[in-house]
């Protein structure tokens, strides 16, 4: 946690399911300790987005990644 500030020369992509309330709150803290990250909430999603949501998972790989 610390450190998360020194993620400045990456991209970051915080995805969580929306459904996913533990997971959420994590990442909403670590987004404010890295500016610049990219953060995904999944809806109709829990912890597993890659089952739950394949499709809307997949798209926020991709567009990450392009």
């Amino acid at each position: 946690w610390d450190r998360l500030s020194e993620l400045s020369s990456m991209p970051v992509q915080l995805m969580t399911g929306a459904l996913d309330a533990k997971f959420e709150a994590i990442a909403d803290q670590m987004a404010q300790q890295i500016s610049h990250a990219r953060r995904v909430r999944v809806p109709d999603s829990g912890h597993t987005i890659y089952l739950e949501q394949p499709e809307l998972w997949l798209d926020a790989i991709n567009t990450f990644f392009h």
